[in-house]
């Protein structure tokens, strides 16, 4: 929500939250008004997830790549 120098205030719409959290712009969220801010305010941003997941998954690499011959990679071979 924005306050405005009179006092006012503004919410942000549900398109300029979902922008906030890094969603497609093409992303539709079916819900109310209230449900959807609900879930906007309780999601991990987009580009954080994906990062988190390419990191965890170049260290889980590494580890496989380094790891003693006897013990089960962690990741499936592709």
């Amino acid at each position: 929500m924005l306050r405005r120098d009179d006092g006012s205030v503004r919410y942000f719409t549900v398109h300029e939250l979902a922008r906030l959290q890094t969603f497609p712009d093409e992303w539709r969220f079916a819900n109310s008004w209230t449900e959807s801010r609900r879930q906007l305010g309780n999601a991990v941003p987009v580009e954080m997830a994906a990062l988190l997941a390419r990191l965890i998954h170049e260290r889980l690499e590494y580890i496989d790549a380094h790891a003693s011959p006897c013990r089960e990679p962690i990741l499936a071979a592709r």
